[in-house]
Formats: structure tokens, sequence, C-alpha cells
């Protein structure tokens, strides 16, 4: 072998051998990323009509719920983020007329992704970062 022919295929295997290693180091970002939760969309807040675990969001954005719309639950399904990764908003019961209350909703998984109060009415919703 000459001495040409051994570094290029030295340098074949270690470019080979570096792009085995970037797609190892990236499969475990691609199976964190959430997926659709009960037809949910990641990194949308989802609004339900009925029990989330039947799917079929009323209502889901990325991006903000205008004022007064209405459900029975919220759900973040948003993507881990520090600064926007949290649903901020106020509720109160549906046509009430009562004063409203805050609400912050993590991201699933975990607990705190749902908002749960019977039929609410929502406004000023936002994302931001932790609660």
């Amino acid at each position: 072998m000459s001495r040409r022919f051994r570094r290029t295929l030295i340098a074949l295997i270690a470019a080979a051998s570096m792009s085995l290693l970037g797609l190892t180091a990236a499969a475990p970002v691609q199976a964190a990323t959430s997926g659709p939760w009960n037809d949910c969309l990641p990194g949308n807040v989802c609004l339900y009509n009925g029990p989330p675990s039947q799917g079929f969001p009323a209502y889901q954005t990325p991006g903000i719920v205008p004022d007064g719309r209405t459900a029975l639950y919220v759900v973040n399904n948003g993507h881990a983020d520090g600064q926007t990764d949290h649903v901020y908003l106020q509720y109160r019961p549906a046509g009430s007329g009562g004063g409203w209350t805050n609400a912050c909703l993590h991201y699933l998984p975990g607990g705190g992704y749902m908002l749960d109060k019977g039929r609410v009415e929502i406004r000023y919703m936002y994302w931001g970062g932790e609660c």
C-alpha cells in the first residue's frame, strides 16, 4: 500500500466514524421528542370539549389561544424550552361573568399540564418560562 492510499483510507475511516457518532448522539434527542397526545400535536396548547382520552381537540395552536374561547380541558403539549414551555392563562367558569383565576400549565410529560375545572372561559393566554 502506498503512503498516500493509507492516508486516504484513514481519513475515510475517521470521517465515517464521526458520522456514526453524530447519528448516535442525535438519536436520544429524537426519541425524547413528544408525539401527538390524544390528537394534540407536539408544541401545541389544546382545548377539549370532552375527555382528552377520546382525542379530537376542539381547538389547538402552537401560538396564542384567542380570548373568550371555552373548553372543558386545556392541555399543554409544548416542547421543553426554558423560556417558552409553560402556558399562562386566566380562566373563569364559562358564562359566569365572575372573577378570573390565574393558571400556569407545565408541559407533557409530568404533572400540571392540564386545566380540568369544568367548562371555563380563558383569556390572556401566553407562553412563558417556569411557573
